[in-house]
């Protein structure tokens, strides 16, 4: 079994909705930067994780981490949360799954998303694609709450295929075997 755990390289938004602020620091390990939106959120990408899991390899789980962080009004939930191979969303909505949003700036927490078995889709030239990554929007009762959104990582497990036996590019067969 390998895993690789990967932050974004990337931050965009997509969709309709309130925008994030400066969603390009939605990138890296964790650190003083943010995006932000008045809710309900556009969906906010992270993308260009830059796995290598080679072809043939069996996908077991995906998981994910966002770290977070909400205005003072309570309520904040998420909307979606994601998978996105660049063009479509793929697997399971894990909204809810990680609960409410509780840190209140500038405190954060990370909530943890699971997709065990990993969607048919999420095959190894997805997950290599930079393209690949992660879609979040969340969405509250309360017109002025601001949603933060600091880093977000991908964690793939897989099984690497296993070579061939006794096998090369040329076969079993000898050239002085030929006489």
């Amino acid at each position: 079994m390998t895993v690789e755990t990967k932050y974004a390289g990337t931050g965009s938004t997509r969709g309709s909705g309130n925008d994030w602020y400066l969603p390009i620091y939605y990138v890296g390990v964790p650190d003083a930067y943010w995006a932000a939106g008045p809710i309900v959120t556009r969906q906010l990408v992270g993308s260009n994780f830059g796995f290598i899991v080679p072809d043939g390899s069996t996908v077991s789980q995906i998981r994910a981490g966002i770290h977070r962080s909400k205005g003072l009004e309570a309520g904040l939930q998420d909307l979606t949360v994601r998978l996105f191979d660049g063009l479509v969303l793929i697997g399971a909505n894990h909204a809810g799954e990680a609960g409410d949003w509780i840190a209140t700036y500038p405190a954060w927490e990370e909530a943890i998303y699971v997709w065990n078995p990993p969607p048919a889709a999420a095959t190894p030239a997805v997950l290599r694609s930079a393209d690949f990554g992660i879609v979040l929007a969340a969405t509250s009762g309360f017109p002025t709450q601001i949603a933060y959104a600091e880093s977000v990582w991908i964690e793939i497990s897989y099984t690497p295929p296993t070579p061939m036996a006794n096998h090369s590019w040329w076969g079993p067969f000898r050239w002085w075997d030929a006489a």
